[in-house]
């Protein structure tokens, strides 16, 4: 799969992404805060306009299917699925235990918020467990943020663990 021409959208957890790689340019959209996730095209769209980039078919969508925030992830995914229908692009979903494996330390748990939600990843069972306030304070070591770069992208372009059959994530135990 080429290394260029790729959109990433995250929006399991507090902080939701739009990445777009494109010619070897790492285009940027943070949002620490979205009061309505239905508003992901709205933003998507303004997001290219102001960057100039023109989307086509030579692109690759890749969507965060989970575990997080599942109304958001579920937006996420239905947009990436119209577009890529629209557009003839491939579509493939990847997972927050892929990215954690990506991380330079090693973890084996991850402690992520997901707005009043706060979930304990296993990474190495690919488990999730819900955390209550009191139970915090004893996990609050695992206490992690996904951050993006060139080159976790790159790793996660390369993965070979990507979904094909794109759904979020339920994390019935939860």
């Amino acid at each position: 799969m080429p290394l260029t021409n790729c959109i990433f959208f995250d929006f399991s957890l507090d902080q939701k992404y739009i990445l777009i790689l494109s010619q070897d340019k790492l285009y940027k959209k943070k949002l620490d805060y979205l009061k309505r996730s239905e508003n992901i095209a709205n933003i998507f769209f303004e997001f290219i306009k102001e960057n100039q980039i023109q989307i086509d078919n030579s692109f690759s969508l890749f969507v965060n299917v989970g575990p997080g925030n599942m109304i958001a992830i579920r937006n996420s995914v239905v947009f990436t699925k119209i577009l890529s229908l629209i557009l003839g692009c491939k579509l493939l979903g990847f997972s927050n235990y892929q990215l954690l494996r990506f991380n330079t330390k090693k973890l084996t748990k991850a402690l992520l918020s997901t707005g009043t939600r706060n979930l304990l990843l296993d990474i190495s069972l690919k488990k999730t467990k819900k955390l209550y306030d009191n139970e915090i304070s004893k996990f609050k070591n695992y206490k992690y943020k996904i951050s993006y770069n060139k080159k976790i992208l790159k790793n996660l372009i390369m993965s070979k663990n990507l979904v094909k059959k794109v759904f979020p994530i339920s994390y019935s135990d939860v």
